[in-house]
């Protein structure tokens, strides 16, 4: 496989990086799908530095991106925990994170990519358990669902090697942030307003 397709699929993964941090804007949990979104990019220039074989640099690339992937992934779960479940300690979210680049740190040294990436599995699962106790509630969180089953697709193409494993691990993890994006994304209530608001109409005179 080529470098063009490896670094048109990063691009796109920094693209959807950029959108889904404009998306967040206000929105709840929206510092964590920053974090993620900043991850990401780094993770898309590991996969550049990977496709164009970049000398003493793509050893590095190849060891951070197990640590980008689960940190971006445990931020867009501590995201869509706000959003659909409330808002976790803040002790626990940074024992998380610290955990979790630990995880990865412990991934690079001794060459287990399955450590690095347990991580993000975890997360998935955890998205998935917000997504279903919010369908419980009556909400559809269909974005977040989705979101994590394209971690969990994106991970398992990434563990099968290869170049082609990058380009799916980056496409995969593009669709999990915009789906987390659309997920945080608050509902729209200007049609209830419209339809709680009195009419004004005159009324017609009786025959």
């Amino acid at each position: 496989m080529s470098a063009a397709p490896e670094i048109a699929f990063a691009a796109i993964l920094a693209l959807a990086a950029i959108a889904a941090a404009i998306q967040a804007g206000r929105a709840t949990g929206g510092d964590y799908l920053r974090l993620a979104c900043a991850l990401a990019i780094a993770l898309a220039l590991c996969d550049i530095l990977a496709a164009i074989e970049a000398g003493a640099m793509l050893a590095l690339a190849a060891a951070l991106v197990p640590i980008a992937s689960s940190l971006g992934a445990t931020a867009l779960a501590f995201a869509l925990c706000i959003r659909l479940a409330g808002s976790p300690h803040d002790a626990f979210a940074a024992a998380t994170l610290a955990l979790v680049t630990l995880a990865g740190i412990a991934a690079a040294a001794t060459g287990a990519l399955a450590l690095g990436f347990a991580p993000l599995f975890a997360s998935a699962c955890a998205m998935l358990a917000f997504s279903a106790r919010a369908w419980r509630a009556g909400r559809r969180p269909l974005h977040g669902a989705a979101a994590a089953f394209a971690l969990i697709a994106g991970a398992s193409a990434y563990l099968s090697g290869g170049a082609e494993g990058r380009t799916a691990l980056a496409l995969f993890f593009s669709v999990a942030l915009l789906g987390t994006s659309l997920a945080l994304k608050p509902r729209s209530r200007l049609p209830q307003a419209r339809a709680s608001k009195p009419s004004r109409a005159m009324p017609r005179p009786l025959p």
